[in-house]
């Protein structure tokens, strides 16, 4: 009984935190964001876009050029006013203080299936397009968090309590700057955000074949949500790997049958090259927080070891460190203890792991975080778990406050020392550290609990 007290007064406490923060956090800039966007959506012309790379890449192969036809060409063709928006200079441009080395973008640089779902918009004008994209996020974004409220599992009597929780959640995502970037440019995040949480319903409901075949929809868009397939591989669920991968093979043979090999050649001969590993302060990946400590090419950090002969040998050695270190907890749960993980818990570890992993995770990409926190507030709830409920608070709470003051942060004329790199330039990745960490605990917990008790039977 005490337990319980105390855990319903932490998430008063939790819930206080967030409400003073959401109306007078650094002059109420959350609710303020709140309306920026909901503004945003309802304009016609968006102030940047990533979607204008499909959508102009459509257009050039309706009209026999290539889905990768230059973007400085597709600028002075289309919308010259997002030139000066994107950088597409032939060599990479002077280093802005504080964003760390820039890479310049030549041309589309999404994979050929993302060309394929929008070519129903081909015969669009942009501006009306990138207007119908906005609203179909809009109707994924609800569709989300009705599969994200409907596979609430809470216990009897506390059914309710999915209700103030999505709340809390919408006017997280509604004040962020991720969403606020996910609408103004158009990116993938909420079609994938809304694909994972789907797997997740139909692993959870029996249905793997269902939940391999949207991961592997979300790998033709994006390459790194691949990572989740290991969750079939740990869960024994060949079905799903099987749909998973064929889904993914599938989509390949049909997206080539339509817009021909040549392309998709290009692609992972010159535009994967093209797209250098880039370093800036808001890619929070856990290899980019490493490269700033070895990148000798950067111009607003000052490396660890400035040695380019060696840049790339102590990258690799860093990150493989630290790599098997955050993964060892589950493989050494899943392969030495044979113990069957709780499927939430993992799910949400290996999506957040996907994101930590990635070579790139730009602030944008974070949309996605909202499926691995939904999944262990739930787990919360149902342990009552204070320290998990503090743990969930302060990694999103960093999270959302870096977001609140990240283009300050950014464009200080500042040159970072190797301490400030892995101190407060880092806190963003250290949250999604924290946030992986919770789910891998969670997962070794009720892993090992049920193991108890069928050993008990």
């Amino acid at each position: 009984m005490r337990k319980r007290w105390v855990y319903w007064l932490g998430v008063l406490a939790c819930g206080g935190i967030w409400i003073l923060a959401y109306l007078y956090f650094d002059g109420g800039k959350g609710r303020k964001r709140s309306a920026d966007l909901i503004a945003l959506v309802c304009e016609s012309k968006k102030p940047c876009c990533d979607f204008f790379q499909n959508w102009a890449a459509v257009v050039d192969w309706s009209q026999g050029r290539s889905l990768y036809t230059p973007l400085r060409e597709n600028f002075e063709r289309f919308e010259p006013r997002l030139g000066n928006v994107y950088t597409v200079a032939e060599k990479p441009p002077p280093t802005r203080p504080g964003l760390g080395s820039q890479t310049a973008i030549p041309m589309n640089a999404h994979p050929p299936f993302t060309s394929l779902l929008v070519l129903p918009l081909v015969g669009k004008p942009f501006s009306a397009a990138m207007e119908m994209w906005t609203w179909l996020n809009v109707v994924f974004l609800l569709a989300t968090a009705v599969l994200l409220v409907g596979g609430a599992d809470l216990p009897e009597g506390n059914e309710w309590l999915r209700w103030p929780l999505l709340a809390i959640f919408a006017a997280i995502g509604l004040s962020s700057l991720p969403m606020w970037q996910q609408f103004a440019e158009g990116n993938w995040n909420i079609v994938l955000l809304l694909l994972l949480t789907a797997s997740w319903r139909l692993n959870r409901s029996g249905r793997p074949i269902g939940g391999g075949i949207a991961i592997g929809l979300a790998a033709l868009i994006k390459l790194y949500p691949m990572f989740l397939a290991v969750y079939f591989l740990f869960r024994k669920q060949w079905k799903g790997l099987a749909a998973c991968c064929g889904t993914f093979a599938i989509g390949t043979v049909i997206t080539i049958a339509v817009f021909d090999w040549h392309d998709h050649v290009y692609y992972v001969m010159n535009v994967l090259p093209s797209l250098k590993f880039q370093v800036p302060l808001g890619n929070v990946s856990l290899l980019a927080v490493v490269g700033r400590l070895f990148d000798p090419d950067q111009q607003s950090v000052a490396p660890l070891v400035n040695s380019k002969a060696y840049y790339k040998i102590y990258l690799l050695l860093s990150f493989s460190v630290l790599a098997a270190v955050l993964v060892s907890p589950i493989l050494w749960a899943v392969v030495k203890r044979n113990l069957t993980c709780q499927p939430d818990a993992l799910f949400a570890a290996l999506a957040m792991g996907s994101l930590l992993f990635s070579p790139v995770t730009w602030f944008h990409n974070l949309v996605q975080v909202a499926l691995p926190c939904w999944l262990l507030a739930i787990e919360s709830l149902r342990r009552q778990s204070i320290g998990l409920l503090f743990i969930l608070t302060l990694s999103s709470f960093t999270l959302w406050i870096g977001n609140i003051r990240f283009k300050s942060f950014l464009y200080e004329n500042h040159i970072y020392v190797p301490y400030e790199i892995v101190t407060f330039a880092a806190a963003a990745t250290y949250a999604m550290i924290a946030i992986y960490l919770a789910a891998c605990n969670a997962t070794l917990r009720n892993a090992a609990a049920e193991k108890r008790l069928n050993n008990s039977l």
